[in-house]
């Protein structure tokens, strides 16, 4: 009987969590306009690496605000567990390895390299349970008190009353609208560079929301859309 399991790719793998990112923001050329109090540049929670190239991608589009990041042994070492569903987010390492052979013709040594890829799963601190996780070298970043905007916050709440959506206004990584519990989750309005930066960010998320089955009922937002396609 012969073995029809697909291998793993783990390029493929890579390339379509970046798709799946670049999809989620609808746009290449976003830029964030808020800050994460514990926010920096990912890292492993013990050694302090930073991590690099496509790693620093990956693991900054995960909606996390610790920059610190576990392996499940790593995680076990500090005394702690990962919480029960959570899921863990795959890294990548890469070298070259140095083989030496022997030329048969000229019965001379050799030296080959020949790269070697592997993949990890890691966890986010946020993810984790009875762990500390010390860093005196990464300052907090304070946030700046922000005053809201009496017209846009009304807006808003409107929003709410109306169409029975929900938010959820916390400290946070990422904003984004979640189609399946109609939800509208958004950082603190301090974590933002305005007052503007907020608003236009939050009337951005309702945007999306205008498309739930109870609404619009769009496609774009209903049924999964694939990047790049005619209907996306």
């Amino acid at each position: 009987m012969k073995n029809t399991k697909t291998p793993f790719d783990l390029y493929q793998v890579i390339t379509d969590k970046i798709l799946e990112e670049i999809e989620k923001t609808g746009k290449l050329n976003w830029v964030k306009e808020w800050n994460t109090r514990k926010g920096g540049y990912p890292q492993n929670g013990i050694t302090k690496r930073r991590y690099e190239g496509v790693n620093f991608f990956l693991l900054s589009m995960a909606d996390y605000i610790s920059p610190y990041w576990l392996t499940y042994k790593q995680v076990e070492q500090l005394g702690g567990n990962v919480k029960k569903g959570e899921k863990s987010t795959q890294i990548v390492f890469w070298k070259m390895n140095e083989y030496t052979t022997t030329n048969t013709a000229t019965n001379q040594e050799e030296s080959k390299k020949i790269p070697m890829l592997r993949y990890y799963n890691v966890f986010n601190a946020d993810q984790c349970e009875n762990i500390t996780i010390k860093d005196d070298t990464t300052p907090e970043i304070e946030y700046t008190p922000k005053e809201r905007i009496e017209q846009a916050e009304a807006i808003c709440n409107a929003y709410q009353t109306t169409q029975g959506i929900q938010y959820e206004i916390q400290e946070s990584a990422r904003a984004y609208y979640q189609p399946q519990k109609d939800l509208i989750r958004m950082p603190l309005l301090d974590q933002f560079n305005s007052a503007e930066s907020f608003y236009s960010t939050f009337f951005h998320e309702m945007g999306h929301s205008t498309g739930h089955a109870t609404r619009l009922n769009r496609k774009e937002v209903t049924e999964t859309i694939h990047f790049g396609s005619c209907d996306y």
